[in-house]
């Protein structure tokens, strides 16, 4: 197959060019159309509840995606700022709204990096 492909090309070289001139500008001009869902509800039935909560988040809320909160608490590696961090971290888990909540005292690895110089 692939010998007579190879025969094909060499005997008939400028049709060979003239398909992939018109396959390429017929894809040039195709991949404008080509759109990309981002959004989760844009992914799912328009029926399905789950589009219906996102909405109801999005509207409640203004937004599905995720929320980060930051504290200026000077040195974040003392007793007294990780009690405080773990206390709201506990605090934001028991809240029914909230999916995960992620902080530097409930993941499971914490790794430094060494700068090489």
């Amino acid at each position: 197959m692939l010998k007579q492909l190879t025969k094909w090309v060499c005997k008939y070289p400028i049709i060979v060019i003239v398909i992939v001139i018109a396959l390429t500008v017929y894809f040039y001009f195709g991949i404008s159309r080509v759109t990309m869902a981002t959004e989760f509800s844009e992914m799912l039935p328009e029926d399905d509840p789950a589009v219906d909560a996102f909405d109801e988040v999005d509207e409640t809320f203004g937004g599905t995606a995720f929320v980060m909160i930051i504290l200026d608490m000077g040195e974040v590696f003392t007793g007294k700022a990780l009690h405080e961090i773990d206390r709201l971290t506990l605090d934001l888990e028991e809240v029914n709204e909230v999916s995960s909540v992620t902080s530097i005292t409930n993941v499971e690895e914490v790794r430094g990096c060494r700068r090489r110089y």
